[in-house]
């Protein structure tokens, strides 16, 4: 038996308790929509309420972007080839780049992007996801516990996420359209630099940047000069056969979330300032600043590049 709870945040943990109440938890699972929570505490207390109810082991957490092909992708590129194990280091890579540009604007979704902003709904549920299919160690099988296992350890050396690494942008008209304040310090895009503190990446930067309203609609994954492009595609359907077959391998954990709030903490608790950028742009001219020390090497657009005073 499957529970799929497609309702707004505020009515999920409701809806958890009657099906306790009404005796429907045995031998079922539950499917749980983003978000998971806005910052630490609240994500503890999600989980510590869910708990009260479901097992760990019948809660899956789902992110649709994580049933996309392209991030299923990463997957495979990362484990089918033995070639890049012996590459796949620090050694070898200088940078990790993961991009999520959209094209359209937020017009009704405004509101509720009011209480998340980019940070909230892009990064910690989608990039953060991909981050760690490309950071983890192989796993001791093609299992759904040992890869869940494996990727929890990525997040756990995590370092935390400072404010003078992140990038802060709102597109020009936002606050324009309907059920957005004249002040709204709200960013529609972000761009920032994350570590990861074990022998395989330490020194590596990984550079995140998703956002509305900027140059192109894409999933684009780099590392050095390598670059992985895919369709975005609908994939609700493989995440709810997957909850279905008990099959956790694209689903987050409860240890997980909690420990995406915690690095997060510093950033939330102290955001930078909001820059505007222009509508189809890539952001506004201060993502030169988390990527300055290896801006000449990014792989993609010249938005991220440092100018050339050179001429050359």
């Amino acid at each position: 038996r499957l529970h799929c709870l497609s309702v707004p945040p505020n009515a999920a943990l409701s809806a958890v308790r009657l099906l306790g109440q009404a005796g429907l938890v045995e031998r079922s699972r539950i499917i749980m929509e983003k978000p998971f929570g806005t910052d630490l505490s609240s994500s503890v207390l999600l989980n510590a309420k869910l708990h009260e109810v479901f097992a760990e082991e019948q809660i899956f957490r789902i992110d649709h972007f994580l049933g996309k092909e392209p991030a299923q992708n990463v997957l495979a590129f990362r484990f089918a080839n033995g070639l890049f194990e012996p590459i796949w280091n620090r050694n070898v890579i200088d940078h990790v780049q993961i991009d999520v540009p959209e094209t359209l604007g937020l017009g009704a979704r405004s509101g509720f992007y009011e209480q998340t902003g980019a940070y909230r709904d892009r990064v910690v549920t989608h990039l953060f996801q991909i981050l760690r299919f490309m950071a983890m160690e192989p796993p001791t099988s093609p299992e759904p516990a040992p890869i869940s296992e494996q990727k929890n350890k990525v997040f756990r050396s995590m370092l935390p996420i400072e404010p003078r690494d992140v990038v802060r942008g709102q597109y020009t008209g936002y606050r324009q359209e309907e059920g957005v304040g004249p002040e709204s310090d709200t960013e529609t895009f972000i761009a920032l630099r994350c570590s990861i503190d074990n022998w395989r990446w330490a020194g590596v930067p990984f550079y995140l940047r998703p956002g509305m309203r900027l140059d192109k609609l894409g999933l684009q994954f780099a590392m050095h000069d390598t670059g992985l492009l895919g369709d975005v595609l609908e994939a609700c359907e493989r995440l709810i056969l997957d909850a279905m077959r008990g099959d956790r391998t694209l689903f987050t954990t409860a240890e997980g979330i909690e420990r995406l709030w915690q690095v997060s903490t510093p950033l939330l608790e102290a955001p930078p300032p909001v820059r505007f950028c222009a509508p189809g742009s890539w952001g506004p001219n201060a993502i030169h600043q988390p990527v300055a020390p290896r801006a000449r090497r990014s792989p993609f657009e010249r938005a991220w590049r440092a100018p050339n005073t050179l001429g050359r």
